[in-house]
């Protein structure tokens, strides 16, 4: 359904989001990341994207990749509460050497 909107409209990156979200969901994490990264070439600004960047990754055990999308999330919006609790949760998760398994909305 996300692939055949994306085919007519591929610069709309709420469809990206869309898609690293349901493919997220269904345990595809290097899917997910491809499909923020691509939404994040449409639109740099979203910081939507970038939160679910940073969950993917965190998901897939890349605490380096997940703390820089968050990094750049906050960058983008400072107050933004989301990446502020992920930002929390990857530094406390990194402290620790565990995995981060961060919620997407």
């Amino acid at each position: 359904m996300y692939e055949d909107a994306l085919r007519e409209n591929p610069q709309m990156s709420g469809i990206h989001l869309r898609l690293g979200a349901a493919y997220r969901r269904n345990g595809q994490l290097e899917e997910a990341i491809s499909a923020y990264l691509r939404g994040i070439d449409v639109e740099p600004g979203n910081v939507s994207l970038y939160n679910n960047l940073s969950s993917a990754y965190g998901a897939a055990g890349q605490l380096e990749e997940a703390l820089e999308a968050c990094r750049k999330a906050l960058e983008i919006d400072p107050e933004n509460t989301r990446a502020r609790e992920n930002w929390a949760a990857l530094k406390r998760f990194s402290e620790e050497g565990e995995k981060v398994d961060l919620t997407e909305p």
